[in-house]
């Protein structure tokens, strides 16, 4: 465990990134539904069939079981669909730029 003090203020950093390769399988999956609603909307929006009627319709990846950072996040912060939809355009071109 490191401790590191900023500002006089004792920060605990033990291991804030958790497993990396389960990190890696959730973000996989969390980009593999934000794709999913990127393709639904702009099917919707230009009238290619889809058989759905909103995004909305696309449930997120559950992360019930998941203890990684991301998903403490987002667990922690009861991220809703919009929310969580736009946290994973923030990151996508971060962590996957070829997306």
């Amino acid at each position: 465990m490191v401790e590191k003090t900023v500002n006089h203020k004792k920060w605990n950093l033990k291991d804030t990134t958790g497993n990396l390769s389960e990190n890696a399988t959730v973000f996989q999956n969390e980009q593999a539904w934000f794709q999913e609603v990127l393709h639904v909307r702009l099917a919707l929006y230009f009238n290619h069939e889809t058989p759905h009627n909103s995004i909305e319709e696309l449930s997120p990846p559950d992360l019930i079981k998941s203890d990684t950072s991301y998903a403490r996040f987002v667990k922690k912060h009861a991220l809703d669909f919009s929310e969580r939809l736009l946290l994973c355009l923030a990151l996508v071109p971060h962590i996957k730029p070829e997306a």
